[in-house]
């Protein structure tokens, strides 16, 4: 399976971009030059395990997006209130 070690120092992109091309691309080419369907096989596996931790991280940013959203749209017109009758008050007297 995959033996590389994970870089602590770059983000979650910037560690796939890596894994991609130190370990998927090479073995590609091996797999290609020999025709190796278990190879293949193993690779696609691999590939896929990928890219479902990816979608899990994207959601989980998305929820996190989710969570400002709601708060501001309670936050927001809740502060305008609050200035609004700030600025009404002092220029009604």
């Amino acid at each position: 399976m995959i033996e590389t070690k994970p870089d602590t120092t770059l983000p979650y992109e910037g560690e796939c971009k890596r894994r991609i091309a130190e370990w998927y691309h090479p073995q590609l080419k091996i797999l290609a030059k020999n025709g190796d369907s278990e190879g293949l096989r193993i690779l696609k596996a691999a590939i896929d395990g990928e890219l479902a931790i990816a979608d899990l991280k994207i959601k989980s940013r998305q929820a996190d997006h989710a969570k400002w959203i709601l708060w501001l749209q309670i936050g927001l017109p809740t502060f305008g209130a609050l200035i609004g009758a700030l600025v009404g008050g002092w220029l009604k007297k």
